[in-house]
């Protein structure tokens, strides 16, 4: 892989289109981690909500909603990925292999792993559930943030008990930080949602665990007697997501493929600018109020899954994002940022002036179904 190449994204088109993506396969996930969220007390399937008037504004057959907002009550998916990767975390400091459930793990950590510190760098919710199992699991979390965090989501990482250290300047200062203060301090594990040399277990652990959204996704679709999703719109912080979205349809022999739509802060636009060149790049920072998509370099360990196999792109402006947000049907979710930007994203490919040619290329017809993850609920917003 090579190292990351700094660039600007002065492009007045911020779209990309690669249907030829839909023919590309990779390996499936196998992973317990949908069995262990399973045994996560209160734990259960986040809705996929119907949005009929999107579905008549995109001239499609369904449009729905699947809105982690809700999931275990933290606003957000990340403690999906988090719950899983500590698990597996900590199953590996111990050497075994035994741990499947919650309770197991607790019991064990309780044992065994009294002093250990969780340690992590955060725009915000992927923090959230670091401290989250750190609490449930009678551990110390040492929590590292950018200083444009959503203050509501500090407040609710310092409420589970972690200790928050504000690092002027952006998500990439904050995880160095955290890098630097896991190094320094003994019995300390890291858990970080992006890769580098010689760091890809925890990143991976964590796409495993997001991997749980599609499968609730495919058996919700297959119980409202619906056709399969034919067009799935991910946000993209540093690709962890969209890199199980990408594993988890790609991986599969159905046909049709379903295209796979990324969605970025137009100021933030690195897988974007990545897919473009064919190669990994870094962008310099910049503010977007979109906070939980405020990453400049995506990870490496994901790079490979959206070159292959996202077959679309798109970036969006904050004013496009917070119009999405702020102006919600009664039938619809409170969009978060995360949201606001798929449905912004969705409206740029799908209505306007060449949406014939976008919506070919995407494979749509008026039957078809399309998603958008709502990643995270409004507080998210910076």
């Amino acid at each position: 892989m090579r190292a990351a190449v700094p660039v600007r994204s002065t492009d007045a088109d911020k779209t990309y289109s690669a249907p030829e993506a839909r023919a590309w396969r990779c390996a499936a996930i196998h992973s317990g981690a949908s069995d262990f969220q399973l045994t996560i007390p209160g734990f259960t399937a986040t809705p996929l909500v119907p949005t009929k008037h999107l579905a008549e504004e995109f001239g499609v057959g369904r449009v729905f909603v699947k809105n982690e907002a809700v999931r275990l009550g933290l606003g957000s998916y990340e403690v999906l990925g988090a719950s899983w990767a500590v698990c597996r975390l900590l199953a590996m400091t111990l050497g075994t292999s035994t741990i499947q459930t919650f309770d197991g793990l607790r019991t064990t950590a309780s044992a065994e792993l009294g002093k250990y510190t969780l340690a992590t760098a955060t725009q915000g919710h992927h923090g959230l559930g670091v401290a989250w199992m750190a609490s449930a699991l009678g551990l110390a979390a040492e929590v590292f943030v950018p200083a444009y965090a959503a203050a509501s989501t500090i407040g609710d990482i310092v409420a589970k008990g972690a200790h928050v250290t504000i690092v002027p300047g952006s998500y990439e200062d904050a995880m160095t930080e955290a890098v630097n203060w896991a190094h320094a301090n003994r019995q300390t594990l890291l858990v970080q949602d992006t890769s580098w040399a010689g760091y890809v277990d925890v990143p991976r652990w964590i796409a495993e665990g997001y991997q749980t959204i599609f499968l609730e996704l495919d058996r919700q679709l297959s119980s409202e007697e619906t056709l399969p999703v034919a067009l799935l719109a991910v946000p993209i912080g540093v690709g962890s997501l969209a890199q199980a979205a990408v594993q988890h349809y790609r991986s599969q022999t159905a046909i049709p493929q379903p295209s796979l739509l990324s969605v970025e802060a137009e100021n933030a636009a690195a897988v974007l600018a990545s897919l473009r060149e064919r190669r990994l790049q870094s962008l310099p920072s910049a503010k977007t109020h979109l906070s939980e998509l405020n990453s400049h370099t995506p990870s490496p360990l994901a790079w490979p899954f959206l070159r292959n196999g996202l077959d679309a792109a798109v970036a969006v402006s904050d004013a496009s994002a917070l119009a999405a947000m702020t102006h919600n049907a009664d039938s619809q979710p409170s969009l978060g940022p995360g949201g606001a930007a798929c449905l912004a994203g969705l409206r740029l490919m799908l209505t306007g002036r060449g949406n014939a040619e976008r919506r070919h290329r995407l494979g749509l017809d008026a039957h078809s179904t399309v998603v958008l993850v709502n990643t995270e609920g409004r507080d998210s917003l910076h």
